[in-house]
């Protein structure tokens, strides 16, 4: 599969505002799924996969910290 080239659409002073403009895109209902958000003089290119709810951020937040959990415990129930 071919990358497809990119460029600028827009600028911003701080990520803050980037992050902004994104939100706003994805509130008019375009689709952020192509857009990314990139850094002058950076190494790391953030490509937007689409909004993320406070219900959708905790679960993933749980289910994080829920697996070296799981992981742990099996261990230490294995030494006990």
């Amino acid at each position: 599969m071919t990358e497809q080239a990119r460029r600028a659409v827009a600028s911003h002073s701080t990520y803050q505002e980037a992050e902004r403009a994104v939100d706003h895109l994805a509130d008019q209902g375009s689709p952020v799924q192509k857009v990314a958000i990139t850094g002058q003089d950076m190494r790391l290119v953030e490509q937007v996969i689409g909004r993320m709810g406070y219900g959708e951020a905790a679960l993933h937040g749980a289910a994080t910290g829920a697996l070296p959990g799981v992981l742990v415990g099996r261990i230490f129930g294995l030494l006990n």
